[in-house]
This record gives C-alpha cells, sequence and structure tokens, in this order.
C-alpha cells in the first residue's frame, strides 16, 4: 500500500489497517512463511504506524517510548 494512499485515510481506517497488519505479521511468523513475507509485513505494520503517527501527532509515539534511565 502506497503511503500517501495511507496519508488520505482517516484515523479509524489507519487503525483497523493497523490491526489487521499487527495479525498478518503474527501469522506469517507462526506459519513460517519465509523471511520475504514476513519482511513484507513487517514494512507494511510500519508504514500504517508512521501514518497514523503523522494523523495523530507526536501522541502516539512518545507513549511508547521507554523512559531514559
Amino acid at each position: 500500500m502506497l503511503e500517501q494512499n495511507l496519508k488520505q485515510r482517516s484515523l479509524g481506517d489507519l487503525l483497523i489497517l493497523f490491526a489487521a497488519s499487527e495479525r498478518n505479521l503474527a501469522l506469517s511468523k507462526l506459519y513460517k512463511q519465509g523471511a520475504a513475507v514476513i519482511q513484507q509485513n513487517k514494512n507494511q505494520l510500519e508504514k500504517v504506524e508512521k501514518a497514523i503517527v503523522e494523523k495523530r501527532g507526536n501522541a502516539f509515539q512518545e507513549k511508547n517510548k521507554l523512559p531514559h534511565v
């Protein structure tokens, strides 16, 4: 999916895509579908996450950061 296409989607749609991408990645690992498929699913998940961060601003990204020790 193109990043430009993701930027045009609503936040609700992006969250649905994020859940589906997480599920696809988990299933590809579970069924050992190969490195190429797993990497493709990782890339898709990262693209969707990036689009969500851009829609929400930095709130999502800051929430997931670990505090510095």
